[in-house]
C-alpha cells in the first residue's frame, strides 16, 4: 500500500482580545469578533491514496492559537478527531512542534502566549459504503477556562470535508481539502454574552475653578483606568450653574429624572443640591472638594456603614501645616488677615480651625474680612490692609477663589503677602501652599464610583481625607518677590513638591 506522507497547512493569526468569554470566531476574509479567551488560525489536510482510495486517508490538522488575556491561564485538554456520524475515532493530548518533531503538550497556555500547535499523522478508516462521496470528518480541540461567573468556558472546533470518488478509484488523485477554523465558546452559545452596561454619569461643579477642573479630570481618568471608559461604557452629562444656586438645584433634578446611574457632585453646594434631589432613590452620589460633609447634611457620618447612598472625599486642609509653612517663610506674621464667605459652611469650619490653634503656631490675631459676592471681594482685602495685617491667606472658599486676583492685586500693591489653601492659588499669584491635590481628589472619587458601580452600596465606603499623598507643597518665588518677601527659604524650597516658573 502506497502512502503520502502528509503535509499540515497552518494559517496563521494574531487576534488581540480581552474580556469575559463569548461567542466568536475567526474565518477568512472577515474581522474577528472580541471577547474570545482562545484565539488563532489552523487548517487540516487529508491525502488518500490512488490505489486504494477507500481503504486509507491520512489526516493532518495544525493551529497557531494564542491566549490574549493578561491574567487567566488556559488548560488545552486533548484533541479529537469525529466522523460524521459522531463516532470518535481520534483522542489524544495535544503535540507541540519542538525541534521539528511533534510532542506532547502539557500547558496550560500562560497569558498572552502564542502557541504552534497540531496533530500527529492518523489513519482514517474508509467510508463505510462506496456510494459515499462525501465524507465529513471534524476536529476538535478541547480547552478550558473559568471566567468571573465561575462558567467553564471550551470550545475551537475545525471541519473537515474529504471528498471521494466511488465510480472509478483510479481516477482519484490526491485530494487535499481544508477549511479555517471557527472557535466556538460551547457555553457561551447556550448562555449568550449580555450586551455591556452603558453607564450615564451625572457630573457637576458649582462653577469654573482650576481645582474643581483638575477634580473632574481626575475622576475621568481614573474611572478610565478602572475600565469604564468615556464613549465606550460610559457616558458623562457636565453641567455648570457658575455659581447660581437654583440652577444648581434645577441641575440635580434634572439628573434625577433623567435616571443617571451615579452623581458625581464638586463643591459644597452642588453636593448638597444632589443629594437632597436623590434622597428618596436608588442613585448613587459620590462627592469631592467637600470640605466639611457631616455638617453640610451631605453624609450622616464619616464613618461606614452609613443609612445613606452617598460617599466621597473631602478637602479639608491641615490648617496648622499651612500656618506653619506662613511662619517658617515670614516668620514676622502675628496678625492674620482672612477673607471668606459666611454662606459657604465649608469656610466657616477652616476659620473656627484656624482660631482654634492660632495659639500653637504663634499668630496672636485673626482678622476675618467677610464678602457675600466676588465683587466685594476688593474691597475686603484693602479692609485687611488697613487693619494692619502681616499677611492675608484665603481659604477654600468659592467666592474668594473668584475673586483671588484682586486679592493678589491689593497684596502685590502694598508689600502684603498672600497665602492660599491651594496649589491652583499659589499658580495664581499666592505665595505658596501645603494643600490637596485635587486631581488626587478626583482619582479617589473615581476609585469610589467604579467600586459603586460594580455592586457595592455608597454608604459602606467611609468618607477619606486628604492627607500624605493627597498634599502637595507648592511654592512660587516670583509671587513671593512681588509681595515684598526677599526670598522663600532654603528649608522651604527644598521640600518643595513643585515650584512656580513664571514665564517672563
Amino acid at each position: 500500500m502506497k502512502k503520502k506522507k502528509i503535509i499540515g497547512i497552518i494559517l496563521a493569526a494574531a487576534l488581540i482580545a480581552a474580556g469575559l468569554g463569548g461567542f466568536a470566531y475567526a474565518t477568512n476574509g472577515h474581522a474577528p469578533m472580541t471577547g474570545q479567551k482562545l484565539v488563532g488560525w489552523g487548517g487540516c489536510a487529508e491525502w488518500s491514496s490512488p490505489d486504494e482510495p477507500y481503504l486509507v486517508s491520512h489526516l493532518s490538522t495544525g493551529f497557531f492559537v494564542e491566549n490574549p488575556d493578561a491574567v487567566s491561564e488556559i488548560a488545552i485538554d486533548r484533541v479529537c478527531i469525529f466522523a460524521s456520524d459522531g463516532e470518535l475515532l481520534y483522542e489524544d493530548p495535544l503535540r507541540v512542534k519542538v525541534d521539528g518533531e511533534w510532542e506532547e503538550y502539557t500547558g496550560p497556555l500562560k497569558p498572552h502566549e502564542k502557541l504552534l500547535t497540531g496533530l500527529e499523522y492518523y489513519e482514517l478508516p474508509p467510508p463505510k459504503s462506496e456510494a459515499e462521496i462525501l465524507c465529513a470528518y471534524t476536529v476538535e480541540i478541547f480547552w478550558s477556562w473559568t471566567d468571573k461567573e465561575g462558567l467553564p468556558l471550551t470550545g475551537w472546533a475545525t471541519t473537515l470535508n474529504v471528498v471521494r470518488k466511488a465510480t472509478d478509484p483510479y481516477d482519484v488523485v490526491d485530494i487535499m481539502v481544508w477549511r479555517t477554523t471557527q472557535m466556538v465558546n460551547m457555553e457561551q452559545v447556550l448562555k449568550p454574552e449580555k450586551p455591556k452596561k452603558v453607564y450615564n454619569i451625572g457630573v457637576t461643579q458649582i462653577l469654573t475653578h482650576p481645582d474643581l477642573d483638575a477634580t473632574r479630570q481626575g475622576f475621568i481618568d481614573q474611572m478610565a483606568d478602572e475600565g469604564f471608559i468615556e464613549g465606550v461604557n460610559v457616558n458623562y452629562d457636565f453641567r455648570n450653574p457658575e455659581g447660581d444656586l437654583t440652577e444648581a438645584e434645577r441641575i440635580a433634578e434634572a439628573f434625577v429624572s433623567e435616571k443617571v446611574d451615579l452623581i458625581l457632585s464638586i463643591t459644597t453646594p452642588s453636593s448638597q443640591a444632589c443629594v437632597e434631589a436623590a434622597k428618596d432613590t436608588d442613585i448613587p452620589v459620590v462627592f469631592a472638594a467637600v470640605t466639611a460633609p457631616v455638617v453640610a447634611g451631605i453624609v450622616s457620618t464619616w464613618d461606614a456603614p452609613r443609612p445613606d447612598n452617598v460617599t466621597g472625599v473631602s478637602d479639608f486642609p491641615d490648617i496648622k501645616a499651612q500656618m506653619e509653612l506662613i511662619k517658617e517663610i515670614c516668620p514676622y506674621v502675628t496678625t492674620l488677615g482672612v477673607i471668606y464667605n459666611p454662606a459657604e459652611e465649608n469656610s466657616v469650619l477652616q476659620i473656627e480651625k484656624l482660631e482654634a490653634i492660632k495659639a500653637e503656631v504663634g499668630i496672636g490675631d485673626i482678622v476675618e474680612a467677610e464678602v457675600a459676592t466676588t465683587a466685594e471681594v476688593y474691597d475686603a482685602a484693602m479692609f485687611l490692609v488697613v487693619s494692619g495685617c502681616d499677611a492675608i491667606w484665603i481659604p477654600s472658599d468659592n467666592t474668594v477663589v473668584s475673586g483671588l486676583e484682586a486679592v493678589i492685586a491689593v497684596g502685590e500693591d502694598n508689600d502684603i503677602p498672600v497665602f492660599g489653601e491651594t496649589e491652583s492659588m499659589v499658580d495664581g499669584g499666592c505665595i505658596a501652599t501645603e494643600g490637596v491635590d485635587y486631581t488626587w481628589e478626583g482619582e479617589q472619587a473615581g476609585r469610589y464610583a467604579a467600586r459603586i458601580l460594580r455592586g457595592e452600596f455608597a454608604g459602606d465606603i467611609p468618607v477619606v481625607k486628604c492627607s500624605g499623598e493627597a498634599l502637595v507643597l507648592v511654592v512660587n518665588p516670583a509671587a513671593a518677590e512681588r509681595m515684598g518677601v526677599v526670598e522663600i527659604p532654603d528649608s522651604v524650597l527644598q521640600r518643595a513638591d513643585r515650584i512656580v516658573v513664571e514665564e517672563p
